[in-house]
Formats: structure tokens, C-alpha cells, sequence
């Protein structure tokens, strides 16, 4: 598989394994919440925003919050989502891991914004699955942990574009780095 150069950040609601690969179609991801929308860096720049990344999430602290209305995003009106009720925390959050990608040169994808700054334009939502065991979504009313994020990296398999775990990096702690 060929490493496309990209990656998204994320909170799984479904947590993941690092170095778990699934389709990239939104049908195939786990519950999560987009907290950096997929972005180009360059390789040499890859592991130095890795490791910010993880200097800034070892001073901050685990955060729940509670999941609010349902409502349609996307281009259509067609993609179900349930918002974050308590946004601003969420947000600060954003804000603050597009800086650090940003300090390492992220290129977001055509179409796709960072929705950060003055703007103020992120609204923070997870994003139902429909897995062949059901729909997976959560309801208004319901706890959200928010204690860590999770890298994925965008791969090309002869057409087939796959994304792949790359690291899960906890709020206080570590990181879970793929070995591949």
C-alpha cells in the first residue's frame, strides 16, 4: 500500500486499535467526532507533529461532555450526526491541534477547512455508523469521555483508498505509535 501523505485527527467514540485498517468511505468509520479534517504534511514533518502533538496533550486533561439534537450535515442535508451539546470545549481543543499542525505545515484537502480562529465556524458532532450489525450512534442526553485523540493516515490500495490507526495519543499520557 502506498502512503497517500495525509492524515485526519479524530476522537473515536468506538475506539480503534492502532494499525487497524478500514475503507475510508464515512459508511465504514467508527463512531467519532473530526477534530482536524484531513490534511497533506510532508513526511519529514510527519513525526515532529506527532511528537507536538503529544508534548501538548500530556499537560491537558481528560473532559466530558454530553451528546446533544440530531441533526443532517453534508453537501445533501444527508449524513446524520448528533451535535456536542457543550461546544466550547471542544472547540478549544480544535483550535488548538490546528495550530500544531499547522506549525508543521499542514495543507488541508481541497474543500476541506480547518474552521479555525476568529472564524469559529467547527461544530463539533459525531457522526452516526450504519455497520452491518446496525446503526451505531449515540442519543441526546448521553456522556461523552473525551480523553484522547486518535491519528489516522490516509493509504491507496491499486484504487482503494483505506485509512490505517496510526496512533492514539491520551490527554496526560502516551502515545500508541503503529509500527508500520
Amino acid at each position: 500500500m502506498r502512503d497517500l501523505g495525509s492524515l485526519i485527527i479524530v476522537h473515536l467514540v468506538e475506539p480503534m486499535a492502532v494499525g487497524k485498517m478500514f475503507p475510508r468511505h464515512r459508511a465504514n468509520w467508527p463512531l467519532h467526532v473530526t477534530l482536524v479534517p484531513w490534511f497533506y504534511i510532508a513526511d519529514e514533518q510527519r513525526h515532529k507533529m506527532l511528537e507536538a502533538l503529544q508534548t501538548y496533550l500530556s499537560t491537558e486533561q481528560p473532559f466530558s461532555v454530553h451528546v446533544g439534537e440530531e441533526k443532517k450535515f453534508g453537501p445533501d442535508k444527508n449524513v446524520p450526526v448528533n451535535l456536542i451539546d457543550e461546544q466550547e470545549p471542544v472547540r478549544r481543543l480544535h483550535n488548538a491541534l490546528v495550530k500544531v499542525t499547522g506549525d508543521y505545515g499542514a495543507q488541508f484537502h481541497k474543500g476541506a477547512s480547518a474552521h479555525s480562529g476568529a472564524e469559529q465556524t467547527y461544530v463539533a458532532h459525531i457522526t452516526h455508523h450504519q455497520a452491518a450489525d446496525g446503526l451505531h450512534r449515540r442519543f441526546p442526553g448521553e456522556e461523552e469521555a473525551f480523553d484522547s485523540i486518535t491519528v489516522a493516515r490516509l493509504l491507496d490500495d491499486h484504487g482503494l483508498q483505506m485509512c490505517e490507526i496510526i496512533r492514539t495519543i491520551t490527554f496526560g499520557g502516551k502515545g500508541n505509535e503503529a509500527t508500520a
